[in-house]
């Protein structure tokens, strides 16, 4: 690509629009992490995806269980969506910190210890008493569960192609890989002899490959020792990329990034206000479900979680499969040429549907109309935050893969900043004005 192309721009297709060119491009290694098994890869994102369900769940169990903990600990709503928004606050500040250890000293001994951390929160929560524990526990989860994220997209990146990688972040995969591994040429080369690199096929012979499944073929260099085990499951892995940058800025570069990046600055106002939306219809929920005419039971608001979340599973296959599938099309047509903003271009859809869903939600539970309408609002808003947030991240995946950590985190900050200031300014927002103004 020229230098006037934006940035993440390449050729995923080839000249005849007959295969897919696998962007980025994967070397002859066999311990590149593009190269692994299926089944390898199939066990890191299922262990990843593991991780990501218990610091999602510890996160979030708080909120639908507001009214026992106001019955039963006498903590007020106002503690309650305090606490909730410290753990939001303190979500933010983790990424800080947690991140640039993670790619200064790998990520496996962050994972380690920040699930430990949180199933001593875990625990602790379950054993609480009073008002301070509740915000303290909350404070400290966050700062633990802040990795999630930003981790998991690198994780991504460094796993999957472009045209694989929105539906690997909204479908943790079943099966591994989208294109298994034993579909590739992994033709040897003797190093003596020095017969073909991966250079050295041309088009003719890369369209010899499997008709099915249109995919330039990978060579694996059989003269490169793969990893021992023991090596492969090293607790600190440092990144070659942090070797001459100081701590301190990584500490500020995200900040850096949200100013220099407009891109990136984009997917952090989408993102945030997407995953914010979510944090007010939790809190929402947890104090409005309660009152008549609803009178819900705990259980009862655990359930209305469901519709967000079957619109969140649709918006996931909008967002991923889908998009993914779109991206190729579009390349085609223009001679196989990518560019990440062709993501966006299926955004408004996801945009319009977080509108609809809230207003729908909005207006019928401040009137007090059948649960059934609030619920599809919900699911209106679930189908948004599958779709919106996740185009908008693999949008700066592909965009400015090199500072992905840096500026996910970044992202992460503001869209957990979004959330803390609207879950603080909520209950006396709703106190002052009314639920319907």
């Amino acid at each position: 690509m020229d230098d006037q192309s934006s940035p993440g721009t390449v050729l995923i297709e080839d000249q005849h629009g007959t295969q897919v060119v696998l962007r980025p491009s994967p070397s002859a290694d066999p311990n590149q992490p593009l190269n692994w098994s299926t089944r390898r890869k199939t066990i890191h994102m299922a262990l990843l995806s593991l991780y990501a369900i218990m610091v999602f769940a510890i996160l979030c169990v708080n909120v639908p269980l507001y009214q026992d903990f106001n019955e039963e600990l006498g903590i007020s709503y106002d503690q309650l969506n305090n606490g909730y928004a410290t753990n939001m606050a303190t979500l933010s500040i983790g990424c800080i910190v947690f991140i640039p250890l993670a790619l200064r000293f790998g990520r496996r001994p962050i994972y380690l210890v920040t699930a430990l951390v949180m199933l001593i929160c875990a625990i602790w929560q379950a054993e609480m008493q009073t008002t301070g524990e509740f915000i303290s526990t909350n404070a400290i989860s966050g700062l633990a569960g802040a990795v999630n994220e930003a981790l998991f997209q690198v994780t991504v990146a460094d796993l999957f192609f472009v045209h694989q990688r929105e539906t690997k972040y909204n479908l943790p995969p079943l099966n591994g890989s989208e294109v298994p591994q034993d579909t590739y040429s992994h033709e040897k080369k003797d190093a003596k002899t020095g017969t073909r690199t991966s250079r050295d096929l041309d088009l003719a012979k890369s369209r010899k490959s499997i008709p099915s499944q249109p995919l330039r073929r990978i060579e694996i260099d059989s003269t490169i020792p793969t990893k021992p085990y023991r090596q492969r499951l090293a607790l600190f892995t440092p990144s070659i990329n942090t070797d001459n940058i100081s701590f301190w800025r990584q500490i500020y570069q995200p900040f850096q990034l949200l100013i220099q990046f407009p891109a990136v600055m984009f997917a952090a106002l989408q993102y945030g206000f997407a995953v914010a939306m979510l944090a007010v219809l939790a809190v929402t929920q947890s104090q409005l479900y309660v009152l008549p005419p609803y009178n819900f039971t705990t259980a009862g608001i655990g359930n209305m979680n469901l519709p967000p979340a079957i619109g969140a599973l649709l918006g996931t296959l909008f967002g991923g499969p889908l998009v993914d599938y779109f991206i190729l099309r579009v390349a085609k047509r223009r001679g196989g040429i990518y560019e990440p903003e062709t993501r966006l271009w299926l955004f408004p859809i996801a945009g319009f549907s977080m509108t609809i869903g809230c207003l729908m939600y909005g207006l019928t539970i401040s009137k007090g109309m059948p649960w059934i309408i609030n619920a599809v609002g919900a699911g209106f808003i679930g189908f948004a935050i599958g779709g919106t947030g996740d185009m908008a991240l693999t949008y700066v995946q592909d965009s400015y893969e090199l500072i992905l950590g840096n500026a996910m985190t970044g992202i992460v900050f503001v869209r957990n900043i979004i959330g803390t200031t609207l879950v603080f300014a909520i209950s006396p927002w709703a106190e002052n004005m009314g639920v319907y103004y």
